[in-house]
C-alpha cells in the first residue's frame, strides 16, 4: 500500500509537472486537476494517469520489460501460442524487416499518454461558448470540429509535432537497450550510432563528429521551426504582454 501511494503521488507530481510546462507554452493555466481528475472512484482519471505511466517510468524499465517481453518464447509469443496464433510468432528484436515496427509499438506505447494529456490540455483551454454557440446556429459535430475545434487546438499540436520530431531525433535509450542498434543496424539512430561509434569502436574523434551534426541539426530545426512555424504562436503571446 505504501509503494501504491508513493507511486501515485510521483505520477500526480510528475503530471502536474507537465501540465504547467504544457499551459506556460500554450498560454493558458489548465492544471492536471482540470485534466486529469485525482478522485480514486473515477475511472475515467484512472485511466488517463495509467496511460502517463510509461512517462513517469522514463525509458530504462520499458525497455527492459519489453526486451523480456519479445524475447524468443516470451510471454508475446506464449500468448499468441495461447490463443491459436502460434503462427505469428516472429523474432520481433532479431528480424531485419520487423525490428523497426516492433520498436515503433513500443516508443507508441511510451509516448501516447503524454500526447494525450498535451491535447487534454489544449481542450480544456477551448471556451465552451464556442461549441455552444455553433450548435445554436446548426453547426454539425464534424462543423465543429474542423472549424473551430482543430484551429484552436493549433498551438497544441504544433508543439505535439516539434517535441516529437525532436525526441525521434534524439532517441537513444529504449533502441540501445532493446536491440543496440541492431540487428545489422536496421534499428539505429543517430544517437545509437554516435555511442556505437565512440563507445564500442573507439572511434572517438568521428562520434564526436557524429554528436555536432546531431546537435546542428536538432538547432537549426528548433530556430526554423520557430520562425516559421511557433512564431504566431509568440508573437500574440508577447504582443498581448506588452499591451
Amino acid at each position: 500500500m505504501l509503494v501504491a501511494s508513493a507511486g501515485g503521488a510521483q505520477i500526480a507530481q510528475s503530471l502536474r509537472g507537465v501540465a504547467a510546462a504544457l499551459s506556460t507554452q500554450a498560454g493558458t493555466t489548465v492544471t492536471v486537476e482540470d485534466v486529469v481528475p485525482t478522485t480514486a472512484d473515477d475511472p475515467q482519471g484512472a485511466g488517463i494517469a495509467g496511460l502517463a505511466l510509461p512517462l513517469v517510468l522514463g525509458g530504462i524499465i520499458p525497455a527492459i520489460v519489453f526486451l523480456q517481453l519479445l524475447q524468443p518464447g516470451g510471454l508475446v509469443d506464449a500468448g499468441l501460442k495461447a490463443v491459436g496464433l502460434g503462427s505469428l510468432v516472429q523474432l520481433w528484436l532479431a528480424d531485419l524487416g520487423l525490428v523497426f515496427y516492433t520498436l515503433f509499438v513500443v516508443i507508441t506505447w511510451k509516448y501516447i499518454g503524454f500526447a494525450i494529456i498535451l491535447f487534454l490540455a489544449g481542450l480544456q483551454g477551448i471556451p465552451q461558448e464556442l461549441n455552444e454557440a455553433a450548435a445554436m446556429d446548426g453547426a454539425t459535430s464534424w462543423t465543429t470540429l474542423r472549424y473551430i475545434t482543430v484551429p484552436l487546438l493549433g498551438p497544441t499540436i504544433r508543439i505535439w509535432c516539434f517535441l516529437a520530431v525532436i525526441g525521434s531525433i534524439q532517441l537513444f535509450d529504449l533502441v540501445w537497450i532493446m536491440t543496440l542498434g541492431g540487428p545489422a543496424g536496421a534499428s539505429s539512430t543517430m544517437a545509437t550510432y554516435m555511442i556505437d561509434q565512440g563507445v564500442r569502436s573507439l572511434r572517438i574523434g568521428y562520434a564526436t563528429s557524429v554528436a555536432v551534426i546531431l546537435f546542428s541539426i536538432c538547432f537549426v530545426f528548433s530556430l526554423l521551426y520557430q520562425i516559421f512555424v511557433l512564431r504566431r504562436d509568440t508573437s500574440g503571446r508577447t504582443s498581448g504582454m506588452a499591451g
